[in-house]
């Protein structure tokens, strides 16, 4: 719904300026500007191809402000020079907030030319892989770059990560983790996240704080200085100081919910399928869930079951369950976990 608050309309009220630049997946009929972003560029459904920009089914998907573009360019190279020049273009006298939502690493894959020349001596699609993923590598750097070029390195905090582990197509892995995208284990729901802030966050620095994409509205909000709407019901907690300082706190209760459902408490993690079946794991003890504790600890398992139950109040019907290769279904609730 369009009264949602969101982290990008919240700082835009803060006095950002707000752009999405890349991928929308959140359906046709609401638009980003809808939802706090001041300017979007990239395309609206759930993946394109990455020299045409066309969809599924053939359909031109690619747009700047609600008008559509014909242009050249491989997709990943396009975004990156997108935010160059918003970046160059806004310089050190506008406070700015830009999402660039890469649809690489994602089906259907494909790379330039030059660059599958060095992943020759590779199988055909694992070398569309590495050759897709070294051009997401370029184009990072080059923002990052253009950040330097302008001085604004030491003011820009720079948040990377991942939307869900691989989905088991060829030359991805999750290893060691259980499980891929569209699991709630943890190889399908825990991925990388890093974060850099030069004077403000220590380099190199390892947390173990136990943190979601539901948490970044309140935790990005607060490392800018700015308060979310007090009518805002958010999912999220503000982590920012535990980020900052390198102290964990407890999280509380987290859900994650896709098809299945994953609940983290007190260091617990219990899982439930969509045909109701439960599994219980410690994650310190064994990250990659290879112990169902349920029947040995009922009254945890009992616990968990009831904030479950709970938190399920409210949740629209799980979505059919997702299948690698055939797109990604709309969740109820889902994002990553740590």
């Amino acid at each position: 719904p369009d009264n949602i608050s969101t982290l990008p309309g919240t700082l835009r009220t803060a006095g950002y300026q707000t752009s999405l630049i890349g991928k929308w997946h959140l359906g046709k009929s609401g638009t980003p500007q809808n939802h706090g972003f001041d300017h979007f560029y990239g395309f609206l459904g759930p993946q394109i191809d990455y020299f045409t920009h066309t969809n599924q089914r053939g359909e031109l998907d690619w747009q700047r402000d609600g008008k559509p573009l014909n242009e050249d360019g491989y997709s990943t190279y396009l975004f990156a020079d997108e935010a160059i020049r918003q970046i160059k273009q806004r310089g050190s006298n506008h406070r700015f907030f830009i999402t660039v939502a890469f649809n690489a690493v994602h089906i259907p894959n494909a790379a330039p030319a030059e660059l599958m020349a060095k992943y020759q001596s590779l199988p055909d699609q694992e070398a569309t892989r590495a050759a897709m993923i070294e051009a997401l590598d370029t184009s990072i750097g080059r923002i990052l770059g253009a950040l330097d070029e302008t001085g604004l390195r030491d003011q820009t905090l720079v948040v990377f990560f991942s939307d869900n582990g691989s989905g088991g197509r060829a030359g991805g892995s999750n290893a060691p983790l259980r499980g891929g995208k569209g699991t709630m284990f943890e190889g399908g729901i825990r991925t990388p996240c890093l974060l850099r802030w030069p004077n403000h966050l220590k380099p190199a620095a390892e947390s173990q704080q136990l943190i979601s994409v539901h948490d970044l509205f309140p935790t990005l909000a607060a490392a800018a200085g700015v308060k979310p709407p007090t009518t805002a019901k958010l999912d999220g907690k503000n982590l920012w100081d535990s980020i900052r300082t390198g102290n964990t706190q407890d999280r509380g209760t987290m859900i994650i919910a896709g098809s299945d459902l994953a609940l983290f408490d007190s260091g617990w993690k219990l899982i439930e399928t969509a045909d109701g079946t439960r599994s219980l794991f410690r994650l310190a003890d064994d990250p990659r869930e290879a112990t169902n504790l349920l029947a040995k600890n009922p009254d945890v398992a009992q616990r968990l079951a009831a904030r479950l139950e709970e938190a399920k109040n409210g949740l629209p019907a799980a979505p059919p369950p997702f299948r690698p290769g055939r797109g990604n279904p709309a969740g109820r609730a889902g994002s990553p976990s740590p």
